[in-house]
């Protein structure tokens, strides 16, 4: 436990801590991490999220569930590697690509008003994910959002489509 409050009193002072923990020590920690930096902030939306890196695509995703767990499951994102390689000839999944550009939006722009486009609190990433390159600007993309009940007109919509490269 002097171990665990050691790291804890570090939130706040350095922009890294580097901490290995056993699997299942992990969500505990990563948990009180995130409260620790929530408190310091004026609260969890002013927060500077934590960025939790892990060796492989599936142990992300096991840590974000176990998370949720101890926080909203709104305010933790996996952030995914491409499945493919960059001298690959071949493009990264649709669903991969959106996913990835919905969390730098979410980190860049988040939406306290909108769970879904709201702050994060954790973003868990394997390490693969962080050494693929990005392109400068990719959160500043304004996403197209259509919810049931919303009248826009077709022109705008198809504009903002084409705007985001669609075809």
């Amino acid at each position: 436990l002097p171990d665990v409050r050691h790291v804890l009193d570090q939130v706040g002072r350095t922009r890294l801590v580097d901490v290995s923990a056993s699997d299942g020590s992990r969500p505990f920690l990563v948990a009180a991490l995130a409260r620790q930096a929530e408190s310091l902030a004026s609260g969890p939306a002013d927060a500077a999220p934590l960025v939790v890196v892990t060796a492989t695509t599936r142990e992300a995703e096991d840590l974000e569930t176990a998370l949720g767990l101890f926080l909203p499951g709104e305010r933790i994102a996996v952030f995914p590697s491409w499945e493919t390689l960059p001298h690959e000839r071949l493009s990264p999944r649709s669903d991969t690509v959106g996913r990835r550009l919905a969390v730098l939006r979410r980190l860049a722009h988040p939406d306290p008003d909108d769970t879904a486009y709201g702050p994060l609190s954790v973003v868990v990433a394997p390490v693969r994910a962080l050494l693929q390159p990005l392109t400068k600007g990719l959160g500043d993309l304004v996403p197209v959002a259509l919810r049931a009940g919303d009248e826009r007109p077709l022109e705008d919509v198809v504009d903002a489509l084409v705007a985001a490269a669609y075809t």
